[in-house]
Order: structure tokens, then C-alpha cells, then sequence
């Protein structure tokens, strides 16, 4: 069940490109070099909801959400190290906003959907 909706909740986020300058950035991970992870997205949208003011508990969602899926805190730092670099070269002229309403808004309901279950 939980690997099931992972699998929805980063499909759904997946609106929005993925990395595309990803060969001349020095990430970390290979979610953030390969341009078909969704975790990329999951990342940008927690700073949507935050610098957007639309969503501030969104880093909390996905943190737990993340917890839950047992993807280790050494794991989730080094998708923090990346998204830094992803947000700020990749999607700097991003209005966060429109982001979090396009890409972000329905995914992360989901998510706390399911752990209000």
C-alpha cells in the first residue's frame, strides 16, 4: 500500500519538469541526474508551499511522508543538498505560487489524506 501511493503521490506531483540541466550540475543523487525521478518535484514543492505562503506545513508532509516510506535521513539529506542546487539554477524564475497550485496542491492533500487514516 505505501510503495502504491509513493508511486501516485510522485506521478501526480509530475506535472511540473523534471531536472534538465542535470549534466552540468554536480548533484549528489541520482534522482536529481535522472530526468525521470519525480522526487525532484516532491523537493521543489515543499519550497512552493513555503515560500508561497499556500502551503507552510508542506515540508512537514513530505518529510513524514518520506519517514513513513522508510527512506533513511541520510537519504533525505542528500535530496536536500541537491534541491538546493535544483532550485536555485534550475527553477529560479519560478513563480511558486502557480507552482504550488499546478503541480503541488493535490498531491500533498493526498498525503495527508492518507495519513489521517
Amino acid at each position: 500500500m505505501k510503495a502504491t501511493f509513493l508511486t501516485v503521490a510522485i506521478f501526480s506531483a509530475s506535472i511540473f519538469a523534471p531536472p534538465t540541466l542535470a549534466q552540468g550540475i554536480p548533484y549528489q543523487s541520482e534522482e536529481f541526474r535522472n530526468g525521470d525521478s519525480r522526487i525532484p518535484v516532491i523537493f521543489a514543492c515543499m519550497f512552493a508551499g513555503h515560500q508561497s505562503g499556500l502551503d507552510v506545513g508542506a515540508t512537514e508532509t513530505a518529510m513524514d511522508f518520506m519517514l513513513a516510506m522508510d527512506i533513511t535521513p541520510q537519504q533525505v539529506d542528500t535530496w536536500g543538498h541537491d534541491a538546493t542546487i535544483y532550485i536555485s539554477q534550475e527553477l529560479a524564475q519560478t513563480d511558486w505560487a502557480e507552482f504550488w497550485r499546478s503541480s503541488c496542491e493535490e498531491p500533498f492533500k493526498e498525503m495527508r489524506e492518507t495519513f489521517s487514516k
